[in-house]
């Protein structure tokens, strides 16, 4: 019994976890639908730009935990 409710919550934070990644591609998609390779923010096409890009995860480990250790 205490596997099979373990295997159910399981399945549900992968749904949770799994479902919104659809509107993740459909924002992506959006996103860069016009982006164009070929235009660089640079007068001369030489010349080295300098990248920076971040993410960051918040509150996520309290949302797995919640629904690992919820008990129905």
């Amino acid at each position: 019994m205490k596997v099979m409710r373990a295997f159910g919550i399981f399945v549900v934070a992968v749904i949770y976890i799994v479902e919104p990644n659809r509107y993740a591609e459909q924002l992506y998609e959006d996103l860069l639908y016009y982006y164009s390779k070929n235009v660089r923010p640079v007068k001369n096409a030489s010349e080295s730009i300098k990248v920076k890009f971040g993410a960051s995860l918040i509150r996520i480990i309290d949302v797995v935990g919640t629904l690992i250790f919820h008990h129905f």
